[in-house]
C-alpha cells in the first residue's frame, strides 16, 4: 500500500501542472514547426528573416500604427475602391500593446509580434480551462488547434487575432460565472481590439435572460429585475466603451469618428447581404476575391459550429459568434477563414466534438501538425484564402 501510494504521488503532483506544461510544450512545438516550414522555402534562413516572412498582408498596417500612430489623411494608393487607403481600419489595442513592448525591447514590430502573439495565444489556452468542465482531452486538443494547428500562423505573427482570442476567452469565463462587470471590462477591451468585439453586449444580454428564465420570470418581471441589477447594466454599458474611445480618437485625428468604417471603401468593400455573399462566392468564383469557394466554405463551417454551440445550449457564445460571422459576411467572404479561426468558442466546441473518441483526437492532432507546416508555407507565399 505504501509503495503504491509513493508511486502514485508524483502523478498526482504532476497532473495539475500538465494543464500548463502540455500547452507550453505545444507552443514551443508550434514555433519549431513553423520555423521548419520557413526554412524549407528559404535559401538563407534567420530568426529576423522568419519574423519578416511571417509578416504579410495586414501585418504591415499593425506595424505602421504601432510605430507611427494613426494617419491624419488617406494616402493616394487604394486597393480597387474609390478612396485612398489609411490605417484607420485597424483597431488600436493590439498595436498599442506592441508599441508598449517596443519601448522595453528594441526590435521590429514583426519580431515583437512573433513573440507577443504566441504568448497571448498560450494565455488564451490557459484561461480556457474552466470552459472544458474538466475534459482534459478536449482542452489539450484545443491547445493543439491554436498553438500547433492549421491556423497557428494567425496567432504567431503581427495580427490582433491572438489578443482577440485571449480577451474572448476571459470574457466568456467571467460571463459563465455571472460576473457581469468583469465580463463587461473584458468586453471593453474586445471592442477596442476588433469591430465585432462590441457584439459581446448580446452575449451578456443572453446570459442575463438565461438567468432570469431559470427563475421563471415573465417579461415584465425580467425588466424589473434588470433594473434592480446594476452589475448587469454596468456590464452592458462597459462593452462599447473601447469602440467609443477609438471613435473619439479618430474624430480628433481625422474629423471623422466613423473613419474606421468609411475607409473600407479603399479596399473596395461595400455592404452586402450575408446569404448573397456566400451564394455568390460559391457560384461565381471569378471575381476580385481570391479563393472565394474556400472562404465561403469557411463561413459555412463557422456557422455550423455556431449551430453546435446552440445545440449544446451554450447560448451566449452561440449568439456572439453568429453575430460576428454575419457582420463579417456583410463585407463579403474575404478573410473569412481568419475570422472563423479567431472566434475562441468555435475552436472550443470543435475540440469538444473531436475529443469524444481517443482515436479521433490523435488523428486530429496529427492532421493539425501537418496542416500547420503546409499552411505556414502557404501563408508565407500569401495564398489568397488565408488573407
Amino acid at each position: 500500500m505504501t509503495a503504491d501510494l509513493a508511486a502514485s504521488t508524483p502523478l498526482r503532483v504532476l497532473r495539475p501542472w500538465a494543464l500548463l506544461l502540455v500547452p507550453a510544450a505545444l507552443a514551443l512545438a508550434g514555433v519549431l514547426v513553423r520555423y521548419l516550414a520557413y526554412v524549407s522555402v528559404t535559401a538563407a534562413p534567420s530568426p529576423q528573416g522568419f519574423a519578416d516572412a511571417m509578416c504579410v498582408w495586414d501585418c504591415y498596417w499593425y506595424g505602421d500604427v504601432a510605430l507611427h500612430g494613426y494617419q491624419a489623411h488617406p494616402e493616394q494608393l487604394n486597393f480597387g475602391g474609390p478612396a485612398g487607403i489609411a490605417n484607420w481600419a485597424f483597431f488600436p489595442l493590439y498595436p498599442m500593446l506592441i508599441a508598449a513592448v517596443g519601448k522595453l525591447v528594441s526590435a521590429s514590430p514583426a519580431a515583437l509580434g512573433g513573440v507577443v502573439s504566441p504568448l497571448l495565444a498560450l494565455g488564451a489556452v490557459l484561461a480556457s480551462w474552466p470552459a472544458f468542465d474538466g475534459n482534459r482531452r478536449a482542452y489539450y486538443l484545443f491547445a493543439a488547434l491554436l498553438l500547433v494547428g492549421p491556423f497557428s500562423f494567425y496567432f504567431a505573427s503581427l495580427y490582433s487575432e491572438s489578443l482577440f482570442l485571449l480577451l474572448t476567452v476571459l470574457a466568456f469565463v467571467a460571463l459563465a460565472r455571472r460576473r457581469y462587470v468583469a465580463a463587461g471590462i473584458f468586453g471593453t477591451l474586445l471592442s477596442a481590439t476588433r469591430t465585432v468585439g462590441v457584439l459581446f453586449v448580446f452575449a451578456i444580454l443572453a446570459e442575463a435572460l438565461i438567468e432570469f428564465r431559470a427563475r421563471r420570470l415573465g417579461p415584465a418581471a425580467m425588466l424589473r429585475e434588470l433594473l434592480r441589477r446594476p452589475d448587469i447594466i454596468l456590464g452592458i454599458f462597459l462593452v462599447p466603451l473601447g469602440l467609443f474611445a477609438f471613435m473619439a480618437w479618430l474624430h480628433l485625428a481625422t474629423g471623422d469618428a466613423l473613419a474606421f468604417a468609411h475607409i473600407q471603401r479603399a479596399w473596395d468593400r461595400e455592404i452586402v447581404n450575408p446569404a448573397s455573399a456566400l451564394w455568390f462566392a460559391l457560384t461565381s468564383p471569378g471575381g476580385q476575391t481570391r479563393d472565394p469557394v474556400i472562404l465561403a466554405f469557411a463561413g459555412i463551417g463557422g456557422l455550423l459550429l455556431c449551430g453546435a454551440l446552440f445545440w449544446r445550449r451554450q447560448i451566449p457564445a452561440a449568439v456572439f459568434c453568429t453575430l460576428c460571422l454575419v457582420l463579417a459576411l456583410t463585407n463579403g467572404v474575404e478573410s473569412m477563414l481568419r475570422f472563423v479561426a479567431a472566434l475562441a468558442p468555435l475552436g472550443i466546441v470543435l475540440a469538444q466534438i473531436l475529443s469524444r473518441w481517443p482515436w479521433l483526437s490523435w488523428l486530429s492532432f496529427v492532421v493539425f501538425v501537418v496542416l500547420d507546416f503546409a499552411w505556414t508555407i502557404s501563408w508565407i507565399h500569401q495564398q489568397g484564402a488565408l488573407m
